[in-house]
């Protein structure tokens, strides 16, 4: 098994400051993949006495740690060891990552106000994907609670939320499902649609996985999630069902209709790659869409 390689691994060459990303790497398989948190906890607290670690990786380590007290439930420890390394890395992309965690604890824990003041911050980050994540949850927010003072929907997306990244997948999807029915017409669906995307994908159900995304296409072309919904397409016909010219197709709407993506380099790449030979009409294309 993967797992235990790693630890031949470890084994074969001692648990010194160099072995770092394998131990970062082990614990996070013990933890989200195997559910042996309490094994990760363990290697990530003993390595990190380790000397000679270089702060910067031993700050790392310390994220990896709070990750995992949240998946375990441990709320408060979890945000201490963010507030750390936020504290630590000020305008570095590992304290920003460690900010944006703060933010989705404050999220999980329906703290929405507090939770948007720091997203709204990390709008800013020097990390493409930190920013565009802050900055579609902030969004997600706004939108939930002001239409709805009782905030009813957005508590319970934050607790179906918080069990997916626990691995809590039934009850994730229990609740996501209770918010489709009870709140038909509600703008948090596209949100709900994208998570149990995720979960789905999570457990290699591709055909419920496509389903949800292709709900949010159609029914949501004009929110914040579609074009991350048009890329996850792309990326499951390219890479999970090896379909190049349905996926050629996805990453061509990207491309076309969401230039302001931050999907929109990576997916005229890999359309050119797909695209090859190219015709004339697509050079063309090409060339108009620079």
């Amino acid at each position: 098994t993967l797992e235990r390689k790693y630890e031949t691994t470890l084994n074969e060459i001692g648990k010194t400051a160099n072995a770092y990303p394998l131990i970062k790497n082990l614990a996070h398989l013990k933890a989200f993949y195997l559910n042996k948190p309490t094994e990760a906890l363990d290697l990530l607290t003993d390595f990190m006495k380790t000397p000679r670690l270089d702060p910067k990786n031993n700050a790392y380590l310390k994220l990896e740690l709070a990750n995992v007290y949240l998946f375990l439930g441990d709320i408060w420890e979890a945000s201490l060891l963010y507030s750390q390394i936020d504290k630590a890395f000020k305008q570095d992309p590992l304290g920003e990552t460690a900010k944006f965690y703060n933010a989705k604890i404050s999220f999980y824990t329906g703290d929405f106000d507090w939770a948007k003041a720091q997203l709204d911050v990390l709008k800013a980050s020097t990390s493409k994907l930190i920013a565009n994540d802050a900055m579609q949850l902030s969004i997600s927010i706004t939108d939930n609670i002001g239409i709805d003072t009782t905030k009813a929907p957005l508590y319970i997306f934050a607790q179906a939320d918080l069990f997916a990244y626990q691995n809590k997948n039934k009850e994730a999807l229990a609740l996501l499902d209770s918010l489709e029915k009870t709140f038909p017409i509600h703008v948090i669906l596209d949100d709900v649609l994208f998570k149990k995307y995720e979960i789905f994908y999570k457990q290699q159900d591709i055909p419920n996985a496509i389903k949800q995304l292709e709900k949010i296409v159609k029914d949501y072309s004009y929110d914040i999630l579609v074009d991350d919904a048009l890329y996850q397409l792309a990326l499951i016909y390219d890479y999970d069902l090896k379909n190049e010219e349905k996926a050629a197709e996805y990453y061509k709407k990207i491309m076309f209709e969401h230039q302001g993506s931050i999907y929109v380099v990576d997916a005229r790449k890999r359309y050119r790659e797909i695209q090859k030979p190219i015709s004339p009409t697509n050079n063309l294309f090409e060339n108009n869409s620079n």
